[in-house]
């Protein structure tokens, strides 16, 4: 079985940063996670295609990545996500 889902959808300051950057369902399928061309990371509602949360200005680990965010993945049994940037870093978030 396969199925599309599109939502389309603008938000300012949301810009894609690379041609190969990944969003990612949560395990419920009710969100997608996306980067930001900014470091930053948008979690949008599948249903009402509005964003939930912006993610950005981590700084617990002493750094504040500027670099588009590549790729995203939720774990599959908890609501923490991973992002990963340009700069290859990886960060972590947790009660997204």
């Amino acid at each position: 079985m396969c199925f599309a889902v599109i939502i389309k959808t603008n938000y300012e300051g949301f810009k894609v940063g690379c041609d190969w950057a990944r969003a990612t369902f949560s395990p419920d399928g009710q969100y997608i996670a996306v980067g930001s061309a900014d470091g930053s990371v948008f979690i949008w509602g599948v249903n009402t295609a509005k964003v939930e949360t912006i993610l950005k200005e981590h700084t617990s680990h002493g750094f504040f990545s500027r670099s588009a965010v590549t790729a995203t993945a939720w774990h599959p049994y908890s609501a923490l996500l991973v992002s990963v940037d340009k700069a290859k870093k990886a960060i972590v978030w947790s009660d997204v």
